[in-house]
């Protein structure tokens, strides 16, 4: 459902895409150094906030045109948005781009999907990912006015809590995911130990190396802070066929572009 609104809002900008696709390969491509790198992507990553503004809010208003309705629903949204994003953070729940993510088109609820990228996998891709979970401009529009600072942020608060009150039926409930003999590992017994243990260390609030436990709401806000950074979000993955594409030549570039795998996007 997400990935449809994506397809819609860059279908409506086909033109400044091309040129932007093209501008991030054939300039981004060249860059070696990693502090110009990244200054690059940053920079790139606010223009295209400009080009394509949140209309997450469109539908909501189209979907639930009665008041109450929408109301409630738009709880429901930020409700479960908020669960599963705790949820994908205490599991390291990775590749969460738009299609991943789909809506109950009755009650607005949130529901992900694809979950072969799980205990931090994303962060050992070529192109690391930096955020704990997606709240991107059209996610955190669907929470009203008050955006990440209202319900989302209390109902985050507790989904943690609750996993916190409960912390030994959940670490027994994923030992015994992750010893699962159809999941396969580079070092099995070295890997488990460290997933299990990661998953702890988040149970108890620590959320990098670096840190001290934390409250709930303490970790809550940290989190939501490294996932709505334009530093972390510029560095996420954009397209992975577009490169392919651009070797292709310069006449079938349009049509590549047009049907490439969106990836994640983090603009949107």
């Amino acid at each position: 459902m997400i990935g449809n609104l994506v397809e819609h809002e860059t279908s409506c900008c086909t033109a400044p895409w091309f040129d932007l696709d093209c501008w991030v390969v054939l300039q981004g491509a060249e860059i070696k150094d990693e502090a110009k790198l990244a200054k690059f992507e940053l920079e790139l990553f606010r223009k295209l906030l400009i080009m394509f503004p949140p209309i997450f809010h469109h539908w909501s208003l189209w979907r639930f045109p009665e008041p109450t309705q929408w109301f409630e629903n738009r709880l429901v949204y930020a409700r479960s948005v908020a669960t599963w994003s705790m949820v994908g953070y205490l599991v390291g729940l990775g590749d969460r781009h738009a299609e991943n993510i789909l809506l109950d088109e009755k009650n607005g609820e949130c529901v992900h999907v694809d979950y072969d990228c799980l205990f931090d996998k994303g962060a050992t891709l070529e192109k690391p990912e930096r955020v704990p979970f997606r709240l991107t401009s059209n996610i955190v529009d669907g929470f009203g006015v008050t955006g990440v600072n209202g319900t989302f942020r209390r109902s985050c608060e507790v989904a943690l809590s609750v996993m916190r009150q409960n912390y030994e039926t959940l670490m027994s409930v994923l030992e015994s995911f992750i010893h699962d003999p159809l999941v396969e590992w580079k070092d099995k017994a070295a890997t488990q130990r460290q997933i299990l243990s990661t998953i702890e260390i988040r149970l108890k609030g620590v959320v990098s190396k670096e840190t001290l436990p934390l409250s709930v709401q303490g970790q809550v806000h940290q989190l939501i802070a490294t996932a709505t950074s334009e530093q972390n979000l510029s560095r996420m993955y954009a397209s992975a066929s577009i490169v392919t594409a651009v070797a292709v030549d310069s006449r079938s570039l349009l049509c590549a572009v047009q049907r490439r795998y969106i990836g994640w996007m983090p603009w949107l």
